[in-house]
């Protein structure tokens, strides 16, 4: 039987820890955080679950101690506070996971059972073999980079390190951008960075599925649900073990806002028509390109959903306010021995680019067939 060891300064809170996690584990409970890390490299524990505010010593001192053993044990930070920055700051400390209180035994056991599954993984790293380059390309284990994620300015420096923080959890995450800023290329980075990798990675646009179909696109159905219904499981059963990027959610109706709403609070997943929940088991990535406090205001996005979403966010900025990416990104495009003129590249860094990333790499290629295949000139730039 896996141990773990729990760290909290009250009393109440640890007996409530044992009894929910009794019946599956060993449990080792610690009351003083001033001496949590000696018992810890004592028990080697499986996990360990540790509060973040104890007055002897905070939940941060004992996780940043935690971080210097030998065999450090997967973490799991609780706070009854869910505030973003708590997390943000728990995640980049080193911590695996973050639960905020109240929460159901359920949702307790199924993350204490992913920090155990996680093994040899070091509380969520990335696979060995598989992680992000210096350039920011994730790496298989071949050595050949896949899903490259350009630029050397300081957001997309800020981007890497939140991509390599939050790939240690299991949370939420909500991606912000404007269209072709590579919202997408972000959620695959983060699930290959993470311990679900091995697992499917799971997309659908919720702007591009008709209205009519997206509850059973997402959520499956059972025979009987509506007429000529077939039983089929929906994407959140599909992406089981993996990760479920859910694009364009400002574009959900408020009957799916509800539902997503159910799912990310409940963690389960009931089929249209269905009596039984299945538990969920993906990591959840959402994004979108519109302004989602623009939308509560207007009470067409439900805020209590924006805040259960963006437990962890990522801005990516558009094009135009990273010029200094422009010229990498360029010649990533470029396809040898096609070359670009130094005029050519400076009217690209200057363009303010609305349609980002997707518009620039579109400009390149057909730069490319217009100069067939050689030198780039200003003149072979075309835009509408």
């Amino acid at each position: 039987m896996d141990s773990i060891v729990c760290i909290d300064d009250t009393e109440e809170e640890l007996q409530a820890l044992s009894f929910q996690l009794a019946e599956y584990y060993r449990v080792i409970t610690c009351q003083r955080p001033l001496t949590a890390v000696t018992l810890v490299l004592q028990e080697q524990p499986a996990a360990v679950i540790l509060d973040i505010h104890m007055p002897e010593k905070s939940g941060y001192q004992v996780l940043s101690e935690l971080q210097k053993l030998p065999q450090k044990p997967p973490v799991l930070m609780l706070s009854a506070y869910n505030d973003p920055i708590f997390v943000v700051r728990a995640l980049r400390a080193g911590a695996a996971d973050f639960l905020s209180k109240p929460y159901i035994t359920p949702m307790l056991l199924r993350r204490v059972r992913n920090l155990i599954h996680r093994g040899n993984m070091k509380g969520g790293t990335p696979p060995k073999g598989q992680g992000l380059s210096s350039s920011g390309d994730v790496e298989n284990s071949k050595g050949r980079t896949e899903y490259p994620l350009i630029g050397s300015s300081g957001s997309m420096k800020r981007i890497r390190e939140e991509i390599l923080a939050y790939a240690k959890s299991d949370l939420p995450v909500l991606i912000q951008g404007e269209s072709g800023t590579g919202k997408d290329l972000v959620a695959r980075e983060i699930h290959r960075a993470s311990f679900r990798s091995g697992g499917p990675f799971e997309v659908r646009n919720i702007a591009a599925t008709p209205d009519g179909l997206v509850a059973s696109e997402l959520f499956g159905c059972e025979a009987g649900a509506y007429t000529d219904a077939k039983p089929h499981r929906g994407i959140f059963e599909q992406a089981n073990g993996g990760t479920l990027f859910l694009d364009e959610i400002g574009d959900a109706s408020a009957s799916i806002q509800a539902a997503l709403l159910r799912v990310v609070e409940d963690e389960k997943v009931q089929r249209l028509g269905g009596n039984r929940s299945y538990p969920l088991n993906c990591r959840l990535i959402f994004a979108t390109n519109r302004n989602l406090d623009e939308l509560i205001a207007q009470k067409k996005f439900r805020q209590d959903l924006k805040y259960r979403v963006e437990t962890l966010s990522i801005k990516i900025p558009p094009l135009r306010e990273r010029q200094d990416d422009i010229a990498e990104l360029a010649a990533h495009f470029l396809s040898p021995p096609a070359e670009i003129s130094d005029d050519a590249l400076e009217f690209l860094i200057h363009y303010p680019w609305p349609g980002n990333v997707r518009q620039l790499k579109a400009c390149i290629q057909r730069a490319i067939l217009l100069s067939q295949g050689s030198r780039i000139e200003r003149a072979h730039i075309r835009l509408p």
